[in-house]
């Protein structure tokens, strides 16, 4: 049960410093920086309202935490429980969400440094699979970029997809997370498996090279029509003249 999983502390308080919120998506969920005492460190503290939901993918991450030890996957630190609130805090990480040097149009970052984020995620998302697990709600806003090193986060919703057996195959799911634009043709007809994530690299990449998404669209129905019947083109990246080494 999550009762097993996640300890109580009475001492949350008196263990940490809250700064204001970094942000907060209504009244379930507000990420705020922090400062822990003991350590000298500081922190990211997510307070999540409890819920059957909530404890369920908080129970989901702390499994797929178990198996993923990398580098460049954001790890927990420890985990609160109080009569209406989970708190799970994290090591700070000092970099801007891949979105975000998106929107910038990837001006602040040098072409080796683009390339060493694509190397990185690509590394870590290897051993993601390789370790049963499938991301599924992999997209720019869920990856934390500094200029040098990768960092993984928001693995609440993602799903081991097989057993540690060496022969056993993946699975096909029809549910995830990800924003419309990182979503496979296999996701939108509800049959697909861990390449679901590799696709939303390659989305990430032609976004960050030409500036804008390769599908041309008037509302969310018809994105949803370009991405399962329009090969991807790449005129935008030609016209922009793309660095050749990219």
């Amino acid at each position: 049960t999550y009762t097993e999983l996640i300890p109580y502390r009475n001492t949350l308080t008196t263990s940490y410093r809250f700064d204001k919120p970094l942000w907060v998506e209504s009244q379930t969920l507000c990420v705020t920086k922090g400062f822990h005492f003991k350590t000298k460190r500081e922190l990211v503290m997510r307070k999540i309202a409890i819920t059957p939901q909530s404890t369920r993918e908080l129970i989901n991450m702390l499994s797929v935490h178990a198996r993923l030890t990398h580098l460049n996957i954001r790890q927990v630190d420890e985990v609160f429980q109080t009569q209406k609130h989970y708190y799970v805090s994290y090591m700070y990480f000092n970099g801007a969400t891949f979105a975000d040097h998106i929107m910038n149009g990837g001006a602040e970052l040098s072409m080796p440094q683009i390339r060493t984020f694509f190397k990185e995620l690509l590394h870590t998302l290897g051993y993601v699979h390789k370790h049963g697990v499938m991301l599924r709600n992999l997209d720019a806003s869920n990856v934390l970029f500094d200029g040098k090193r990768v960092l993984l986060i928001g693995l609440s919703r993602t799903r081991i997809v097989r057993t540690a057996k060496p022969k056993a195959k993946p699975g096909k799911y029809t549910d995830n997370y990800s924003s419309l634009m990182y979503k496979a043709p296999e996701v939108l007809a509800k049959d697909y498996d861990q390449r679901a994530d590799l696709w939303a690299v390659g989305m990430m990449m032609y976004m960050m090279l030409a500036g804008a998404i390769p599908f041309a669209f008037k509302n969310v129905d018809d994105l949803a029509k370009q991405i399962q019947e329009t090969p991807i083109k790449m005129d935008a990246l030609t016209k922009k003249k793309v660095d050749q080494t990219a």
